[in-house]
C-alpha cells in the first residue's frame, strides 16, 4: 500500500477524485474534521517543502506545481466541509427528518454546513412558519 506522500511525489496515475480518500480520512465527530484537514494540508506542505529543497525547475513547472497544489489543497477542504455535513446528518436524522417533513422534503441551504446550532435554527423557522395563519386562507 502506497502512503499519502508517495502517491503524491510519484505522481500515481490515480487522482483525488478516483483514490478512495474518504476511507482514510472520514472523522467520527467535530473535532477530528480540524484534525483530518490539517493533517492532509500538512501532507501538499511538505512535498511542497521538498520540492524546494531538491531542485530549480523551469517557472513554467513552478506554477503547474503551484497550481496543482492549490487544487489539491481545496479538494481536501472540500472533503472535510463534506464529511462534516455527513457527521451532522448521521448525528441528528430526526432533526433532518423534521425539518424535511415541513419544507416538502428539502433542506434550506446552508442548514447542514452550520451543524446542529443550524438545524436546530432552521426547525425552529419551519415551525413558527407553519404555526403562522395564512393570509391567503382568509377570504
Amino acid at each position: 500500500m502506497i502512503s499519502m506522500v508517495e502517491l503524491y511525489i510519484k505522481g500515481h496515475p490515480f487522482s483525488f477524485s478516483k483514490f478512495l480518500f474518504f476511507y482514510y480520512f472520514i472523522p467520527s465527530n467535530n473535532k477530528h474534521f480540524f484534525i483530518n484537514t490539517k493533517m492532509s494540508l500538512a501532507v501538499i506542505n511538505l512535498h511542497q517543502d521538498e520540492l524546494a529543497n531538491e531542485h530549480t525547475t523551469p517557472s513554467s513547472n513552478i506554477l503547474a506545481n503551484r497550481h496543482r497544489r492549490l487544487v489539491i489543497k481545496k479538494k481536501v477542504i472540500a472533503i472535510g466541509k463534506l464529511s462534516r455535513q455527513l457527521s451532522v446528518l448521521r448525528e441528528n436524522p430526526d432533526m433532518v427528518k423534521e425539518i424535511k417533513r415541513l419544507n416538502g422534503s428539502k433542506l434550506p441551504l446552508g442548514t447542514l454546513s452550520q451543524g446542529e446550532q443550524g438545524l436546530r435554527q432552521a426547525l425552529a423557522m419551519l415551525e413558527a412558519k407553519e404555526r403562522t395563519p395564512n393570509d391567503d386562507s382568509i377570504v
